[in-house]
């Protein structure tokens, strides 16, 4: 009922222009079905009888009658007197809003009150939420039996004692009484409305709770703007080094003083686990003393490449392979931003900032090192012994990975790709607003240009030997994304790994045929969308099958070529994150790619660097 009557308020000062009660007059006629929505929520908050805020109120005061000492007593009296406020501040709120009303107190100048017939009626879409929370709240103050099951199990929760207590309509008892009593203050306050408002006018308030707000605001608005002036200056690399400081700084306080370096701590178990410590501090090295940029990129993703060996040296082909893919990814992304970028790296002739810089990186690094160090002890049970044990009985596949991501923990998974399919809804967004504008747009309706082909991907000259290459490649590239999602439960492979592997055939084609329009399918709306709304369908079937959330079971089949595939509600969900993954990966690589993005100063038309001199270091 509160969700309602905010949407309501929000609806009156759409539809009217103001929020101003005392401007507002009669708007009951002209919007009867808000002013009913609000009338049945007003109830319910001001917790009258046969309505489900009454159930919620006399549950509250039963709990507190039940309670012992001065501060059940205070808490009580306390909630009997605000549920009266809130009962009368509800009625005022109606009257003002959908009824003539009665004119303000002496002393409050109002602006002419609003004319009814100048109130728009809201839209049916604005106006059916309301509604529809209103309803809920009238059916489940008659029938809270329907909500019940929630509450008991949310309150055994927290309290095992609550087991066995039900929602009531109504108990007669001393919870009835005193909420009655609140209602009748209520009417109390609610005749005295007049006197009480002409009191108030008459006292001296040389600090309103107004006032105190506008200078809360104004002080804040202050102080932004003095924080703003120095943290957003512009410069990237200063917000590197402050989000680094503090990701740094404030777990690195909890090393200072613990044992954090294992007494029996071993450097290498293997000449393989050492020979990669040597590439990745080599690699780190190179990245720091390189001057151009697109080496440095390719320095940092043979870091990643390492850091996936050292997975494969530790059995984790999972892993592994997801590192390989995602390093591949972010490296064309890499090279598709270098585009607009200079050749090499600005000289920095200013020593303090080279010493901030390199002090920046060695905290950083100590503190990384130190809790890798802390994390690596031995544990004597750890939340993943658990979910080893139960990813075969409980998941029904033998990739222990795969299993965590679409069933253990598959509701952290719904929501990690709603967060991704919003970033690749943010990449469209930019990359449309950096798009140069077309021939044609500013033309009159009826008259427009026909749409321009897609732009090259990455300019590229077509190639016929890459050509041919790549149409017999990028068939293989896609069965083997398929093989991957399908596989993906008892095998290395998942939707993740299947939508970068499909992502990475799509880069190959649009390179090899730049002048190819994208595929009918790759879209980022269908692919995003799509794969949100299955992984979305999952969850929800499961309710009406009376099952867990995305516990929908499995069934096997034999396919010709790929075997014994077990389809069921995992392999859905891991199709919807398949979906969503590689949609995302096309926003981001064909956003960056085969768009002509507007260089910065000193690039050409399409974004490319000219050729820079030579530069040397002072």
């Amino acid at each position: 009922y509160k969700a309602c009557g905010f949407m309501v308020v929000g609806i009156v000062d759409h539809a009217a222009h103001t929020r101003d009660l005392y401007r507002l007059r009669g708007l009951r006629h002209r919007l009867p079905v808000v002013a009913g929505a609000a009338a049945v929520a007003g109830a319910s908050m001001a917790a009258i009888p046969l309505t489900f805020g009454f159930v919620g109120k006399e549950v509250a005061i039963e709990a507190l009658l039940h309670g012992s000492g001065t501060a059940a007593v205070v808490l009580l009296v306390a909630l009997v007197a605000f549920s009266a406020m809130t009962a009368a501040a509800v009625w005022r709120f109606w009257q003002g809003a959908f009824t003539d009303g009665p004119p303000p107190p002496p002393g409050i100048e109002v602006r002419e009150p609003v004319d009814p017939a100048t109130v728009h009626t809201p839209a049916l879409a604005t106006v059916a939420p309301a509604v529809l929370l209103a309803a809920a709240g009238a059916v489940l103050g008659v029938v809270p039996a329907l909500i019940d099951p929630l509450v008991s199990a949310a309150a055994v929760a927290v309290d095992p004692a609550a087991a066995g207590y039900a929602l009531h309509v109504i108990t007669f008892g001393p919870a009835l009484a005193l909420s009655l009593a609140a209602l009748v203050l209520a009417g109390g306050l609610v005749a005295a409305a007049r006197p009480i408002a002409a009191l108030q006018q008459r006292l001296v308030r040389p600090w309103t709770a107004a006032t105190a707000f506008r200078s809360t605001v104004a002080g804040l608005l202050l102080a932004a703007n003095a924080v703003v002036g120095v943290v957003q200056s512009g410069s990237l690399p200063q917000y590197l080094g402050v989000i680094l400081v503090t990701a740094a700084v404030a777990p690195g306080l909890l090393l200072i003083g613990s044992s954090w370096f294992p007494a029996d701590a071993v450097w290498a178990e293997s000449p393989l686990q050492l020979a990669t410590v040597v590439a990745v501090v080599a690699c780190a090295l190179g990245v720091v003393l390189v001057r151009r940029r697109f080496a440095a990129v390719m320095i940092l993703g043979a870091v990643g490449y390492v850091v996936g060996v050292l997975f494969i040296a530790y059995d984790a082909p999972d892993l592994a392979l997801t590192q390989f893919l995602v390093e591949t990814v972010i490296v064309v992304a890499f090279v598709l931003v270098l585009r607009r970028l200079p050749d090499r790296f600005d000289i920095v002739r200013w020593r303090m900032r080279e010493a901030w810089q390199i002090g920046v990186s060695v905290i950083v690094g100590v503190t990384v090192f130190g809790f890798l160090l802390a994390s690596g002890g031995p544990a004597p049970q750890t939340p993943t012994d658990a979910m080893v044990a139960r990813a075969g009985p409980d998941g029904g596949g033998a990739n222990v990975v795969n299993v965590i991501l679409t069933d253990i923990r598959a509701l952290d998974t719904l929501g990690e790709i709603t967060v991704v399919a919003v970033a690749a809804l943010g990449v469209l967004a930019l990359t449309a607003l950096l798009r140069p504008r077309r021939d044609g747009d500013d033309a009159p309706t009826g008259t427009e240009a026909p749409a321009a082909a897609p732009p090259p991907f990455l300019d590229a000259v077509p190639s016929s030997v890459l050509d041919a290459a790549v149409r017999v490649t990028f068939p293989i590239v896609m069965v083997l994304a398929l093989f991957l999602l399908l596989s993906g439960h008892d095998a290395p492979g998942g939707g993740f790994v299947a939508g970068l592997v499909a992502a990475a055939g799509l880069v190959l084609r649009a390179v090899a045929q730049p002048d190819a329009p994208p595929l009918r399918w790759e879209r980022v709306d269908l692919l995003v969308g799509g794969g949100l709304l299955v992984a979305v369908g999952v969850a929800a079937a499961s309710w009406p099958l009376g099952t867990d959330v995305l516990d929908m079971g499995a069934v096997s089949a034999t396919i010709p070529i790929l075997g014994t595939v077990k389809i069921g509600g995992a392999l859905v969900f891991d199709l919807g994150v398949f979906a969503v993954v590689l949609g995302t990966m096309v926003a981001i690589l064909h956003g960056l790619g085969r768009r002509r993005l507007p260089g910065p100063p000193g690039t050409t038309p399409t974004g490319t660097a000219p050729p820079l001199r030579k530069e040397t270091s002072p």
